[in-house]
């Protein structure tokens, strides 16, 4: 499973929309707060945490993650809308395993998950799909034009990256 952690609802949704298609389990969460209230219950196998959330932000998320004796080697995977915060202080060492910057291709993110715990992911056919593997799920491409619709640019760059794909 992979939490989700980001007070942006429309970046939960629009994780969610790719991943679950693909077969990830996905828990999304709006808040540190939450998540930590999850945890008591949940063991996920890689977090996705968003540095820039009110309240708790992620950093401090991922420390409190880090300190609990279940999740100290759980993969997380930070993510931020501010280029600068990947050049981390010395005391974040350790803190995450990977980190991406916002807007990022969701292709970038998948491969960055699936390296995480040493995944490999596999293109299964299905019966609904033709020979072609470019195909994606027709409900990924229904999520990214609404999003697109409301002028969330990542997604109008992977309705063209799919489209090229398929060229």
């Amino acid at each position: 499973m992979v939490m989700v952690v980001d007070d942006d609802q429309s970046h939960l949704r629009l994780v969610e929309t790719v991943k679950r298609p693909l077969g990830f389990l996905v828990q999304t969460v709006p808040d540190a707060a939450t998540a930590l209230e999850i945890l008591q219950d949940a063991a996920p196998d890689i977090f996705l945490l968003d540095i820039d959330m009110p309240g708790k932000d992620g950093w401090a998320l991922a420390s409190r993650i880090r300190a609990l004796p279940t999740h100290r080697n759980t993969p997380i995977l930070m993510v931020s809308g501010h280029a600068l915060e990947a050049r981390h202080p010395v005391e974040r060492e350790g803190l995450y395993d990977a980190f991406i910057v916002k807007p990022y291709s969701v292709h970038d993110m998948l491969r960055r998950l699936a390296d995480l715990p040493k995944v490999t992911l596999v293109h299964r056919q299905t019966d609904t799909e033709d020979d072609d593997p470019k195909q994606v799920p027709e409900t990924v491409v229904e999520r990214l034009r609404e999003l697109a619709s409301i002028g969330h640019a990542a997604s109008l760059r992977l309705i063209e990256e799919f489209k090229n794909r398929a060229a």
